[in-house]
């Protein structure tokens, strides 16, 4: 099934607010000391990583999601929910096992 050219448009758009709606998770957290004091792996990266490397993968994802909508949107759309949950369930609720 071919989409039409505005639902094309759509997926990235939906990039967008996702990024926005998980970034949300970390504003309003008051401490981070949580995150802090968690037992990481040695090769879990430096903090300052994942502020250059998430808008990267934000953008690379907006790129994608336009180029392949017509293959992607039903498995894509699901995922963004997902992932946007996943900021709020890790650093907001601090509940890693459900995240």
């Amino acid at each position: 099934m071919r989409l039409k050219s505005s639902v094309k448009f759509l997926l990235p758009l939906l990039v967008i607010v996702t990024s926005i709606i998980g970034s949300l998770a970390n504003i309003f957290i008051t401490s981070d000391s949580w995150y802090v004091d968690l037992i990481k792996s040695p090769l879990n990266p430096p903090s300052y990583v994942f502020g250059i490397m998430w808008p990267i993968l934000y953008v690379l994802m907006a790129f994608v999601s336009f180029r392949s909508a017509d293959k992607i949107w039903k498995l894509f759309i699901p995922q963004l929910i997902i992932n946007a949950a996943w900021s709020w369930m890790f650093f907001f609720m601090h509940a890693p096992l459900l995240a």
